[in-house]
């Protein structure tokens, strides 16, 4: 088969077109369930954390549940219930006097990732012999709305990527 004969392979489209095809639906439904996670699981994100779900937090770990349902759950990021998992954890290490492999066995955390935050925590700051000023400049928060506006951008902007490309490789 040649090049010219190519481009009808049995009455269907090129193979290449029919395999963006279906990356574009795939992104599109990654895409999709992303936000739909973003939204459902971040409706705590910024609040503090109360004695009562803090402490759901620690029953939560101790029935080695996964992050991800934890997070939930409690309407956190999957980031959010690490940090404060590992916060928890470096205190009982640092505060409490409590042995790493005691912690561990509690909560079910990775020891590498534990052993990363302790030696952050306990590293010795070291000053520099010259301070040099530096000038911060930190973007307002978003509120959720904001972000998912900025997310379904970022979607129709792909999309109209993809959409463009489709229309360079499909045979006219």
């Amino acid at each position: 088969m040649n090049r010219a004969t190519a481009k009808v392979r049995h009455g269907h489209a090129p193979l290449h077109v029919e395999k963006m095809v279906h990356v574009k639906n795939s992104i599109k439904l990654g895409l999709k369930c992303l936000l739909i996670d973003i939204f459902i699981m971040t409706s705590n994100s910024g609040k503090s954390w109360t004695t009562e779900e803090f402490d759901t937090l620690l029953s939560e770990l101790r029935a080695k549940k996964t992050d991800k349902e934890i997070a939930e759950a409690h309407g956190r990021t999957v980031n959010a219930i690490k940090f404060k998992a590992l916060g928890y954890a470096c205190d009982q290490v640092l505060k409490e006097g409590k042995t790493k492999e005691e912690v561990l066995l509690d909560l079910g955390l990775s020891e590498g990732v534990l052993q990363k935050e302790l030696d952050l925590r306990t590293r010795p700051k070291v000053k520099s012999e010259t301070t040099r000023a530096a000038v911060v400049v930190k973007k307002a928060a978003n509120t959720p709305s904001e972000d998912l506006a900025e997310i379904w951008s970022s979607v129709n902007r792909l999309q109209s990527l993809v959409h463009t490309y489709m229309n360079k490789v499909s045979p006219k």
